[in-house]
């Protein structure tokens, strides 16, 4: 035999070990465009799982006060919870224990797979320091060294790298271009900006603000203040810097975990129900799967389209749901539900419905892999360590289960697999009709308080919307309507934290749409004021519970002024970073009295943010803000 073919034969048995070690532990595998996790026996499954599975407070240490979860108050022994809480899980449906758990003594009780959730960014300050210093990775090492334990057990799905990190990409651009010359960071993001302007400090200035003025790109080696943006600007180079940032990231994440243990899925980092776009692209290249925390916007448990399948296509990887909510005001724990943004209904009875359609919305999405419930008992009714008080418990804090919540995920985990193969709901989204789409008129009247609590989401969502290259979609459009007017709904993330530098509405978010009416009037309007609230401020912005204000027409070139606005309303609420609005066309405005079924309109509408920067729209076919009448799409009022 050759000395190339004996290489050739070593090379394939190699390889052919290496399939037989994969195939021995959980992994990934897609399939007729769908994603699962595969176990070491070929079978195709989703990661069903609670989070926060843990035995509460000890008894020595139980607070009557605040009388939170104490296993040891209804088990005597910590086997004993394990064995029944491993029983109860699986009668439920569920399959997998979720992060922050009892994962080793409930995996051993019922021979459940589990994840585990590790603390590595946020150990050593990732974003705010480069995560590939010597310090940060040897404190990464250390702190996986308790894995390599870990690494031959085949109940072992993968790790999570870190949970909810600060990605604000403008705010993390803003700090390294404050720092000195003598972090390495600063000088990567002064590269990057000389590369980005060609040296030209004036170019620079025209989109970025610092103090003190530089008169050549060498002075903002410099430490600088008082960076701002100019007016509708936000520089491709804040995307390239914070793609880096994150890049340096999942590098030293993922051998720190894989150098530790090569045999399991890096999970991700958890991202707190928004992420950067830069960021996302960045975590596809290194985890196996990509996770992040959901709280949707709908009491009736509708799932943004936009948020999910816009992160896939930035990571090309699997994804996973770490975290999702329902709390009710109605509940055994006396939890108030006050500190946080989570979804809150009146009821159990809402609660169990809302969390039933959400998790089967989740299943059903092509990408996931995995959803896990957040969490499996109630929060203290005084609240947690940092004030939490939600009631998310599968159990409340005496340890008796929620029966109408145990029960909804009964019949979707056990459907999972299935909803997971048939995909999206051919019910959702607008009907098409011949060239056009078919807008449903609303089950009733609508009050116009930028909430959508009362609208029929799924039917009146509008598919595929576009956006401003480089960014991908991060909104999702909803069209109905009333006799009296046509109803625009936008519901979308603001993934940029940081504020511009004037208070010009052309400057902030804003609502564009345009609507060719029956009379075939074009009715062109642009909403601002996203955001403002009603009165003065408190002195504690943390608690500002003012209502939000109404928003306001704008001037804008091709568009109604103020004066010429017709009755148009809308309104806004918001739900930490997600943003709510609703807009009503009269129907005079329309070139009608009244609308009627059957009408034909052509509609379109965006989301700008930071001037033209940031914009998403529909329909798809817009090239931008110009909305030319041809680009606009043909709807027809429905029953």
């Amino acid at each position: 035999m050759t000395s190339r073919r004996l290489r050739a034969t070593a090379l394939a048995v190699a390889l052919a070990a290496a399939a037989v070690a994969d195939a021995a532990f959980i992994r990934t595998v897609q399939k007729d465009g769908r994603w699962w996790l595969v176990d070491a026996q070929g079978k195709e499954f989703l990661c069903k799982a609670s989070n926060a599975i843990d035995m509460g407070a000890e008894p020595a240490k139980f607070d009557p006060a605040n009388p939170g979860y104490c296993a040891l108050q209804h088990y005597k022994t910590a086997d004993a919870w394990a064995i029944a809480t491993a029983r109860r899980l699986k009668g439920w449906g569920f399959n997998a224990v979720g992060g922050y758990s009892e994962h080793v003594r409930l995996s051993r009780a019922g021979n459940l797979p589990y994840t585990v959730a590790l603390v590595l960014g946020g150990m050593v300050g990732v974003p705010w320091v480069d995560a590939r210093s010597a310090e940060s990775r040897a404190a990464m090492n250390q702190a996986v060294a308790e894995i390599k334990a870990l690494k031959d057990d085949p109940l072992v799905i993968g790790y999570f790298t870190d949970n909810e990190q600060g990605w604000w990409d403008e705010t993390v651009f803003q700090y390294f271009l404050s720092q000195p010359w003598t972090d390495t960071a600063k000088q990567k993001l002064w590269t990057m900006a000389e590369q980005a302007y060609h040296g030209d400090v004036r170019e620079f200035s025209r989109d970025i603000t610092v103090s003190p003025v530089p008169a050549s790109f060498e002075d903002l080696k410099g430490k600088l203040t008082d960076i701002g943006w100019a007016r509708g600007r936000r520089p491709l180079v804040v995307e390239t810097f914070v793609e880096w940032m994150a890049e340096e990231y999942y590098t030293a994440a993922e051998a720190a975990v894989r150098e530790a243990d090569p045999n399991h899925l890096v999970l991700g980092d958890r991202y707190a129900s928004y992420y950067s776009q830069p960021v996302a692209r960045a975590a596809g290249r290194h985890a196996d799967v990509v996770t992040t925390n959901f709280n949707t916007y709908a009491p009736s448990g509708w799932v943004s389209p936009s948020y999910f399948e816009t992160l896939y296509q930035l990571a090309q990887k699997p994804l996973m749901i770490t975290e999702y909510y329902f709390s009710a005001m109605e509940n055994r724990s006396g939890d108030r539900n006050r500190s946080g943004p989570f979804m809150v209904v009146q009821t159990q009875a809402q609660r169990a419905a809302g969390a039933r359609e959400m998790t089967e919305r989740l299943a059903r999405l092509p990408s996931v892999v995995g959803y896990h419930w957040f969490q499996y008992t109630d929060e203290p009714p005084q609240g947690r360590a940092d004030g939490e008080d939600f009631n998310f418990g599968l159990v409340d804090t005496k340890d008796v289960p929620y029966e109408g919540l145990v029960k909804a995920f009964r019949d979707v985990n056990r459907r999972a697999e299935t909803l997971h193969r048939e995909g999206r709901r051919a019910t959702d989204g607008l009907a098409r009709d011949g060239q056009g789409w078919v807008v449903p008129r609303a089950p009733g009247p609508l009050s116009v308080d930028g909430r959508l609590d009362e609208w029929a989401l799924a039917p009146t969502w509008a598919p595929s919307p576009g956006a401003r290259a480089p960014f991908l979609p991060f909104a999702d459009f909803h069209l109905t309507w009333t006799p009296e007017a046509l109803s625009i709904g936008f519901a979308f993330f603001n993934f940029s934290a940081a504020g511009t530098s004037t208070d010009d509405p052309l400057d902030q978010e804003r609502l564009s749409l345009v609507v060719v009416g029956t009379d075939g009037h074009r009715y062109a309007a642009t909403l601002a004021g996203l955001g403002a609230r009603v009165g003065p401020a408190p002195a504690d912005e943390k608690h500002d519970e003012r209502p939000y204000a109404p928003l306001r027409v704008i001037a804008e070139p091709g568009r109604i002024t103020p004066a010429d606005a017709g009755g148009i309303r809308g309104q806004q609420s918001h739900n930490s970073i997600q943003t709510l609005a609703e807009v009503a066309i009269p129907a005079a405005a329309l070139g009608t009295a009244r609308l009627k079924a059957g009408d034909v309109l052509r509609v379109a509408v965006s989301v700008r943010l930071r001037g033209d920067v940031k914009e998403t729209y529909w329909p798809v076919a817009l090239s931008g803000t110009a909305f030319a009448d041809g680009d606009l799409a043909r709807v027809k009022l429905g029953s």
